[in-house]
């Protein structure tokens, strides 16, 4: 007899729920007057909604109605915003390369085409929006406690169940809530036995905000994580991709005074930003004069407004781009602008991706959520260490190069060094306000000077996530791509191990692929999509990969998982 899926189970329980209501309302009938009749009719009425449509715990009409009072400001009548003429995308530099055109004003303002009355609508509406956020009340109740937010149904989702294992390997202890977007993604067994015994649940995007609304938003890629991010259940949240896998606990994230001074704590990106000037304008933010010397080389004096960097200006969020694959948030203290970023996310597609990246590298999400602080005012902590890429040699002499994944560091330590890096700064008489990555002689030896200088004392930030861009690590879909191999050779996703053992002091891609391995061969639940073919297939491949890891590993103990969870 077939197992009854999530259909059968939700259909089940409506009926129940449906037909014991029923009867308590016929017995309120009989015991109350009118008027209490009235009210408690209302009463299990709302119960009835909460429990149909589903919930954040039971709170899914307050998501219906933010989300209807977003999508109220929608602009109307305008066609969405393009590149200009030529599909002249705006250009992509490292952060830490000074471009040899300065992104003033006038520079970017060219790359996306406006119209008057597209910049009029625009402009009315996130003014309309603002106002409204503003006056949104805090919901007390529907968000509560510490945890870390995950969304990766679908295909994502064997690697979701890879970064949730990992992190339960770190002993990290935070409860877990992966969103899953649409009813289609729910696999019973993955919700109801195997995630609950890892201290996570699922929830259903589509259940929360109820089909008609949800179908009706027709979002895609980016535009959803933000949403999983609001609907999720805790008030202070640690947002990590599906595909960002923790090399140590970062329940202590969340703990930190740093977290708490700030209630928003976000990662850099390697890009400079390419904001348009008419996202400005839109929002109703001023720019002014020149504050910072991210976009100048340490020995040049202050350009003037119209020669500088618009990400220089006062009141313009500062370089660089933002990375989303981690974010920490204080839901409380952090209301308005998460509702302007979901807001950003709505519509990012049609008009705010396009003003917030104008087509350079990384468009999407992102900037978003630094979009909406700065519409508020709001500072975050800006997690200061950059990125590093890592990756791998291959082709004739091994003279090409693949990344396939990003480093980010303990935000902590960040805060700590970087703190301690400007008193240091300040006391050599240097203008804290320089960028000190940059790849020049003069920052160079800035950084070397610094970090012996502080050398004891404080020490440089940990590798605190390494997020994988490609491929992901999936055992299925690595094996389907012949992700194990290049040129016919195996190889390492993070590169050689003796060249990087100064970037992460351990076999950390073993250790990872180890526990795919785990869930790929000794798990008893695994994703559906990956039952399409014979599962000896990928797990032979995975066994094969992690025992040729193991023979090239400095820590080959980490290839060996004993996990011993109760499903």
């Amino acid at each position: 007899m077939p197992r009854p899926g999530w259909q059968d189970y939700l259909r089940y329980n409506r009926i129940t729920r449906t037909a014991l209501l029923l009867i308590a309302l016929f017995v309120l009938i009989y015991q109350f007057t009118p008027h209490e009749l009235t009210k408690q009719t209302q009463s299990i009425s709302d119960y009835l909604g909460d429990m149909v449509t589903g919930s954040n715990g039971e709170h899914p009409r307050f998501f219906k109605d933010a989300i209807t009072m977003l999508l109220n400001n929608s602009p109307r009548g305008i066609p969405n915003l393009k590149l200009s003429e030529g599909e002249m995308k705006a250009p992509s530099y490292w952060y830490i390369d000074v471009p040899g055109e300065p992104f003033t004003i006038d520079f970017l303002q060219k790359y996306t085409e406006i119209s008057q009355a597209q910049l009029t609508e625009l402009s009315s509406k996130h003014r309309s929006v603002k106002s409204n956020i503003t006056e949104f009340t805090y919901p007390e109740g529907v968000f509560k406690g510490k945890g870390i937010v995950m969304v990766g149904g679908g295909d994502f989702l064997g690697t979701a169940l890879t970064s949730i294992l990992t992190l339960r390997d770190t002993g990290s202890k935070l409860p877990l809530e992966l969103i899953l977007t649409s009813f289609d993604e729910y696999q019973a067994d993955v919700c109801e036995v195997m995630l609950p015994s890892l201290n996570a649940k699922c929830i259903i995007l589509e259940e929360v905000l109820g089909s008609d609304l949800f179908e009706g938003l027709n979002l895609k890629k980016y535009e959803l994580k933000v949403l999983g991010l609001f609907v999720s259940t805790f008030e202070h949240a640690l947002l990590m991709d599906a595909d960002n896998l923790a090399v140590k606990s970062p329940d202590y994230i969340l703990n930190s005074s740093l977290f708490k001074k700030y209630g928003y704590i976000i990662w850099m990106d390697f890009w400079r930003q390419t904001i348009s000037p008419y996202f400005y304008q839109i929002a109703g933010i001023n720019i002014g004069e020149p504050v910072r010397k991210d976009g100048i080389y340490p020995d040049r004096d202050f350009s003037s407004r119209g020669e500088s960097q618009l990400a220089d200006l006062e009141g313009a969020i500062p370089d660089s781009t933002c990375e989303a694959g981690q974010l920490a948030i204080n839901k409380r203290t952090h209301f308005k602008p998460l509702l302007m970023t979901v807001y950003y996310n709505l519509l990012g597609f049609k008009f705010y991706y396009q003003l917030l990246g104008q087509g350079a590298v990384g468009i999407g999400d992102k900037d978003t959520f630094i979009a909406g602080l700065t519409v508020f005012g709001i500072e975050p902590y800006f997690v200061k260490q950059r990125p590093l890429l890592l990756g791998y040699n291959y082709g004739e002499n091994e003279a090409e190069w693949q990344d396939t994944t990003m480093v980010q560091y303990d935000p902590v330590q960040d805060f700590e060094y970087y703190s301690a890096a400007k008193e240091y700064m300040i006391s050599k008489k240097i203008d804290p306000r320089i960028n000190i990555f940059l790849n020049n002689d003069f920052t160079n030896n800035l950084r070397d000077e610094m970090q012996k200088a502080l050398s004891g004392k404080h020490t440089l930030p940990q590798v605190q996530f390494l997020h994988m861009h490609n491929p992901k690590f999936n055992a299925y879909s690595n094996h389907i791509k012949g992700d194990y191999s290049i040129d016919s050779h195996p190889r390492r996703q993070f590169g050689n191990r003796e060249k990087i053992s100064g970037i992460i002091d351990k076999d950390y891609e073993l250790r990872f692929l180890a526990i795919s391995e785990w869930l790929a061969c000794q798990s008893t639940i695994i994703p559906d999509n990956w039952k399409v073919v014979d599962r000896s297939e990928y797990c032979t491949a995975i066994k094969e990969h992690v025992a040729w890891l193991k023979k090239t590993s400095d820590t080959p103990s980490l290839g060996t998982v004993n996990f011993k969870f109760n499903f």
